[in-house]
């Protein structure tokens, strides 16, 4: 799954216990929930960023656009998807440190250094979004391109179910951005006219 999804998705979760959290523990789930893929995010970036520049001139509206119908509708990813993907395998560093983030363990003893050490929520919360909101959906929708989710007792990816690649993913993950930015339009709306709302 798209690491935004995985935001998308832990701002949704967050708002169902949002009356026995504090705002920075809602923070801590957020960014829990997005940590695991930010040393492969930040490569890309980096990719992304180098791929832009080597452009004659910057892609235009109507370029990004027809991308977007032609990923959206047929699966066709955009060339700088391509470049993107492919340069970032030469980030040694960003590809192990995005397979230790994805191990199951390394946030178990977080957790339990969270829980009886330094006696914190905040960690813990961090934790329990990374577990569930990062590495559990990332086995349902990884059959190719798979984590080593028991790394360093069993060496070897575990595939889930669903493809990342598979279009229809894509369109789900749309929905659930969609669904996450009409429910914090109302958010929005509710603080600015707590009245009518």
């Amino acid at each position: 799954m798209l690491t935004p999804t995985h935001g998308c998705l832990a701002n949704i979760f967050s708002w169902i216990f949002k009356s026995k959290w504090k705002t920075k523990e809602h923070f801590f789930f957020y960014l829990g929930a997005v940590f695991p893929d930010i040393p492969i995010v930040t490569a890309g970036l980096i990719e992304w960023i180098k791929y832009i520049k080597k452009l004659p001139e910057l892609p235009g509206l109507w370029q990004l656009q027809e991308s977007f119908f032609a990923l959206l509708l047929r699966g066709e990813h955009p060339p700088a998807a391509g470049a993107l993907f492919s340069s970032v395998e030469h980030y040694a560093t960003a590809i192990w440190l995005g397979q230790f983030f994805h191990s199951i363990f390394f946030w178990v003893l977080i957790l339990l250094f969270a829980r009886y050490f330094f006696k914190s929520k905040s960690l813990e919360i961090f934790c329990w979004g990374a577990i569930w909101l990062h590495l559990f959906v990332d086995w349902l929708t990884h059959t190719t391109h798979a984590h080593k989710y028991f790394w360093p007792f069993v060496d070897s990816p575990i595939p889930g179910f669903i493809s990342h690649e598979n279009p229809w993913l894509f369109r789900a993950e749309l929905g659930i951005a969609f669904f996450w930015f009409m429910a914090l339009l109302y958010v929005l709306l509710c603080r600015l006219n707590p009245k009518k709302y």
